[in-house]
């Protein structure tokens, strides 16, 4: 019987070594906030390169390759990306900004399963805020319920935290008020061509409360406009086209003076003759956070811009666009301004509707120069 070899009393025992976190063992909350330390520039490269990793990296960062969608093309792409939300849910979950765009849509919809496909897509995107939709034929009869689900009509069955809508295409106001109420947070919403149902009595919006409205062009008469601003108590932007200066248009904005800060008002009526005087001054007056204002010459005509400048509001305006539809009067009055002190914060003029035959406006141009205010011409 073999003896047992005897321990040296002098051997070595090897420590232990201590557990180490590597990389694949990080949880996924300390991944996610190192990523998110990241500038904002790099983290959808970072994403990419991150969720090629393993499984559970690529349920974490894929979505935030796919933070914005864009749908254009043709039909078999709809239906190709719905299979690809099919097949990873977690894709859609990530979706923060969503672009419809087609060219055709009689084309680009042409079968029941491509308008499937993209109604699923709007069904998968419970994160949605943001909301882009181009349609033509500009006058496609009831764009929306080609895209949105029927079961839903014009609400989604999602995004209700929505915060910026964009339609460029055509848009009926009663379809915009059921439209406004299925989305209580939203703040930004921008229309290209907005027509009234005269004959219809529109409902009290009761939300949303915008910051930015922005409508290109627009046939409502006043009292729908009213309808519209009446609510809107912390709107900072707003460009749309009014239908009279009648003194319903007056009380929808007179609220709007304590928070705007960008104003751009057009007379729908550009045909007719640019007033004397007008009457938005007591608006101007007390519009004290202004920066960026339009001088349409049927809102606010050219002979009213010497006393429109030496208002105190003026002074923080930093750009002023300015309509020379009427000729050179304008220019000249907005020189004698510059001239005199007024608008001390101003740093830019762009001039639109600028006439072949106009003059130069040397006391304009020479102003510019003394106060170092960019001059352009749309």
């Amino acid at each position: 019987m073999q003896s047992q070899p005897k321990k040296r009393p002098w051997a070595i025992t090897r420590a232990r070594p201590q557990s180490t976190t590597t990389i694949p063992t990080l949880p996924l909350d300390a991944v996610r906030s190192i990523f998110d330390a990241l500038p904002i520039s790099e983290q959808r490269r970072s994403a990419i390169v991150l969720g090629s990793v393993c499984r559970s990296w690529r349920a974490l960062f894929l979505p935030i390759v796919f933070s914005k969608l864009v749908l254009d093309g043709r039909d078999k792409d709809v239906v190709g990306f719905e299979r690809l939300l099919r097949r990873n849910g977690a894709l859609g979950r990530g979706v923060r900004e969503l672009v419809v765009a087609f060219d055709d849509i009689y084309s680009t919809l042409s079968t029941p399963t491509s308008r499937r496909a993209l109604h699923h897509v709007f069904g998968s995107v419970p994160s949605l805020t943001s909301l882009s939709i181009t349609i033509t034929p500009l006058h496609t009869p009831s764009p929306l319920n080609y895209i949105l689900p029927p079961s839903t009509s014009l609400h989604l069955s999602h995004p209700k935290r929505l915060t910026t809508l964009s339609l460029s295409h055509e848009i009926w106001s009663t379809d915009l008020w059921t439209l406004l109420s299925s989305f209580p947070f939203l703040k930004h919403l921008t229309l290209s061509t907005l027509r009234s149902d005269c004959c219809t009595k529109l409902g009290v919006l009761t939300s949303p409360i915008l910051t930015h409205l922005e409508i290109a062009t627009n046939t409502l008469p006043s009292s729908h406009v009213f309808a519209l601003l009446s609510l809107q108590t912390s709107l900072t932007h707003l460009e749309m086209h009014l239908p009279s200066n009648d003194a319903l248009i007056l009380a929808a904005l007179k609220p709007l003076a304590r928070t705007i800060q960008h104003l751009r008002l057009k007379n729908r009526f550009t045909k007719s003759s640019p007033l004397e005087t007008t009457p938005f001054i007591p608006l101007l007056k007390a519009a004290t956070n202004l920066v960026e204002l339009e001088l349409d010459s049927h809102v606010f005509p050219p002979l009213s811009i010497l006393s429109i400048a030496a208002l105190d509001s003026m002074n923080g305006v930093t750009k002023i666009w300015l309509d020379e539809s009427g000729g050179t009067r304008a220019r000249e009055e907005l020189g004698e301004a510059l001239e005199t002190g007024h608008l001390e914060a101003l740093e830019e003029v762009v001039s639109f509707n600028v006439k072949k035959s106009a003059g130069k406006g040397k006391r304009f141009e020479r102003m510019c120069e003394v106060r170092d205010v960019i001059w352009t011409v749309e």
